[in-house]
Parts: structure tokens; sequence; C-alpha cells
């Protein structure tokens, strides 16, 4: 977890709040990996699958609750980007990645997703991340990952 400590700020001193915060996911229940930038007024997410849009958070066969965007959540896919504007849409019902008024905001926050993901030497940047039980199956073969 990469952090910094705001302890300045509770003894009384100066602190400066970051201007992004990053989020990351590989795996939930199954391998959905995604990479994200948030600001005070946007957030860009970066899908690297396409699990579905949805996750049914009861885990049952018969949701408790159905969402309202999108209308068929079952047959929903996410887009490799997301970009939501928080000031205007903080449900992110609308997600304005193809949107022209908003690609120089994208590029930026882009860039600036990279540079964290670089700086972190992340995995995902080297290709798929699998979990230890595929190294595991491999093993009863008798092949072994480099």
């Amino acid at each position: 977890i990469q952090g910094r400590s705001f302890a300045p700020l509770l003894e009384g001193g100066n602190y400066t709040p970051r201007d992004a915060i990053f989020g990351e996911i590989t795996y939930h229940d199954y391998y959905d990996p995604r990479r994200s930038i948030r600001t005070a007024t946007h957030k860009l997410i970066l899908n690297f699958t396409t699990a579905p849009f949805y996750m049914d958070p009861s885990q049952s066969w018969r949701p408790r609750a159905d969402t309202v965007v999108p209308e068929n959540h079952a047959t929903a896919y996410h887009g490799h980007v997301e970009l939501y504007d928080l000031v205007n849409d903080p449900w992110e019902l609308e997600n304005l990645a193809s949107a022209d008024a908003h690609q120089a905001l994208q590029a930026d926050l882009m860039a600036r997703l990279r540079t964290h993901l670089e700086s972190l030497s992340d995995p995902i940047l080297r290709g798929a991340v699998t979990p230890p039980h595929h190294r595991a199956a491999l093993a009863q073969l008798g092949v072994e990952l480099a």
C-alpha cells in the first residue's frame, strides 16, 4: 500500500493533500484487473479485461438488488476506458471516455496513471497477472514458469 502520514495535520502542522489518488484491483471473484486515478473532479478507470459490467454483491443466483444502469447488467461489459465527471455525475452514470470535449483531460489522466504504474513496476504492465493457483496447477504438470 502506498501512502503517506497525515500526522502533521493532527499535530497542527502543515499538510498538503494529494491532488490525485490511485486505485487498483486484479482479482475479486474472478480476474478483473482495473487501474484508476481519481482527482477532486474526475475519475478515469482503465479496464484490462472485458469482465461483466456488474458484479452481484449478494453472491447469490438471484440479485437482491437490481441496478438501474446498465438496464440489462447481465449482458453489459465495461469498455477499455471509463471517464466520469464526479462534480456533475457523482453516480458515474455517463461514461465520457468517447466524448471529444474530454480528450485532453483523458490524455492527461492516462499519462498520470501510466507514470504511477511505472513507478510501482506494476506487474499488469508486463501482461496478465496469473493467480498462485495457476502456478500450482502448472507444477502438477511438471511445468515451471520462469
